[in-house]
């Protein structure tokens, strides 16, 4: 019998103690090269170069013929509305002299003879006091869809305009004016430059200098017969050619005033269409004894809603209009 205790000769223990083993082997051998975090100075020159290309601002040809289709576009999609105007009228000298506030139903209208959008204003509220029922006079009488449309919208707004104050006599005080430098049919009048960028709503946008070079111009004093040539600045989105802000200035040189609005557009989600939000105008003139006064106005626009006329033929012949 063996003894208890005794180990062959022959036999090797499963595990060293005595000397330590070797790792095993690598599965791959083939060294990982780590990508350098430094690229090549090329490759980050044409980076740069890829960014700053997207970055520049397109150019202003491009800009003004969108701005051009959109005033097309608006030219329907603006004509045959009606708001409801909130117009506010200080006009100051030394101390505040008069001050008014005017509510009015305001129809804007596209007239194809003239190439340009017409404001009717029907006053119906005077500083907080009626005065007429709110009947929807403008809206009835272009539903008619007569030849008398237009001179009785025109009676019904100088009807209405007696309730302005200050010494400024103006029709040109509409909201929609500053899109008639773009419409094709008045682009031709106007030179206009780039003069950089601003944001407007959030839209960083390209402001463009617009100053009118033909005659007659849109606006012109119709007592003397002479010109008034406007200039002023459009704030247009570069990306869909909506103009967002838009300044106008006249100087009638005469009788020394100088006529500046600013207009405000926004888009109206209920009409899917940009609509102008707010005017402010400044009167600046010099009265006959040499003392000057200053008339500014404030106006804003809500409540938009538009209006249709759609005509039929009956078995007579006859025509009749509706309203949607």
């Amino acid at each position: 019998m063996g003894t208890r205790g005794a180990t062959s000769s022959n036999r090797r223990p499963l595990v060293s103690t005595d000397q330590p083993q070797a790792d095993p082997a690598p599965l791959m051998s083939t060294p990982v090269r780590r990508l350098s975090p430094i690229l090549p100075a090329a490759v980050l020159q044409a980076l740069v170069a890829a960014q700053s290309i997207l970055a520049q601002p397109a150019p202003l040809d491009e800009v003004l013929e969108r701005a051009k289709l959109e005033a097309q576009r608006c030219q329907i999609s603006l004509s045959q509305l009606v708001a409801e105007e909130r117009y506010v009228q200080e006009t100051r000298g030394r101390l505040l002299l008069e001050r008014r506030e005017l509510v009015s139903d305001y129809l804007i209208i596209w007239i194809p003879q003239q190439q340009c959008w017409v404001g009717f204003r029907d006053v119906f509220e005077v500083d907080g006091r009626l005065v007429r029922d709110r009947q929807d006079r403008l809206v009835q009488l272009f539903l008619r869809s007569d030849a008398d449309a237009l001179p009785s919208a025109k009676q019904i707004a100088a009807e209405s305009a007696r309730h302005n104050i200050g010494r400024a006599h103006r029709d040109f005080n509409v909201p929609t004016w500053p899109l008639r430098v773009l419409h094709p049919a008045n682009f031709h009048r106007f030179r206009f430059e780039s003069d950089g960028e601003g944001p407007v709503n959030s839209v960083q946008t390209m402001r463009v200098k617009f100053r009118e070079l033909e005659s007659p111009t849109l606006v012109r004093d119709f007592q003397i017969g002479k010109d008034l040539f406007s200039y002023g600045t459009l704030w247009i989105d570069p990306e869909t050619g909506q103009v967002l802000k838009a300044e106008i200035l006249i100087d009638h040189v005469l009788i020394k005033m100088r006529a500046p609005i600013e207009v405000r557009f926004a888009r109206d989600h209920g009409l899917g269409c940009h609509v102008p939000t707010g005017m402010s105008e400044r009167y600046n003139s010099i009265g006959v004894r040499q003392c000057r006064d200053t008339t500014e106005g404030e106006a804003t626009y809500s409540k938009f809603r538009r209006f249709t006329v759609e005509t039929h033929e009956e078995v007579a012949g006859q025509t009749q209009g509706s309203a949607r």
